[in-house]
């Protein structure tokens, strides 16, 4: 649990900020991989869902899921995050602290709609703690609900920086609090509890941004720069496409839970 405090630690700093030395936020420092997270999911949102967004940061993506929902909750362990947040003043959602390992006793069973998670999971320091969120996002979901789940994917890291290396880049090292799902294991769990409807992968996204974009500018990479935001743009009229499937560290599964 010490490390797991080390990394509470470092999103409440986080949080005191809006953004950090580079300009990004922290919580979202590729903007355009978040974008892509909320383009996709927020095709999977009806308006009469009642959605938990948990891991929510400051709020950003919550208001934009609020537009396509009935009404959304945000959730995160970060108080100085939540404040923000609650800044927005999103007229149908509310943010509350809280812990994803803790949301059995925040909330009734079968609760929401739709669930969703863009990287929180994967600041979770170990796989037990993981798969107990697992099981607390599945607990507070209705019967043929839907998991919207964004996190990070080991085969998909691996993928992108075999790619890297072949093209005389270096591999990109796993910041020091993230912990990346194994992904059979990861459709294993999932296929106990429901069924996966889709996974969309952002590996052209990943392939231009991390490839592409670093032998184009010398190494000097910004993640809100323009080539990233054509590659993001090419990912979206591509969504299904396959190929650099293999470098798919992100992307969103969707998930229903069984009824």
């Amino acid at each position: 649990m010490e490390l797991y405090e080390k990394i509470k630690k470092f999103w409440q700093e986080a949080g005191l900020k809006e953004v950090d030395k580079d300009g990004l936020k922290s919580t979202a420092r590729d903007p355009y991989m978040q974008q892509l997270n909320e383009y996709f999911i927020g095709n999977y949102l009806d308006s009469n869902d009642q959605v938990l967004d948990v891991g929510c940061g400051d709020g950003s993506s919550t208001d934009f899921f609020s537009q396509r929902v009935n009404e959304i909750t945000g959730i995160d362990y970060s108080q100085s995050l939540i404040e923000r947040a609650l800044q927005r003043s999103i007229c149908n959602g509310n943010f509350i602290q809280g812990d994803v390992l803790e949301l059995d006793k925040v909330f009734e069973p079968n609760s929401f709609d739709r669930v969703i998670s863009i990287r929180c999971l994967i600041n979770l320091p170990d796989a037990k703690m993981q798969y107990r969120a697992l099981e607390n996002l599945f607990y507070v979901l209705k019967p043929g609900g839907l998991l919207l789940f964004s996190e990070g994917y080991k085969h998909g890291w691996d993928g992108i920086n075999i790619h890297r290396q072949r093209n005389g880049l270096s591999v990109m090292n796993v910041v020091e609090y993230n912990l990346f799902f194994d992904n059979l294991d990861l459709e294993g769990f999932f296929q106990s509890r429901g069924e996966v409807i889709e996974f969309v992968g952002f590996g052209e996204y990943i392939y231009g941004s991390r490839v592409i974009h670093p032998l184009l500018t010398n190494g000097n990479v910004q993640h809100d720069s323009h080539i990233n935001r054509v590659f993001a743009e090419l990912q979206i009229k591509n969504a299904f496409s396959l190929n650099f499937s293999e470098c798919s560290y992100a992307g969103v599964y969707v998930v229903k839970k069984d009824a």
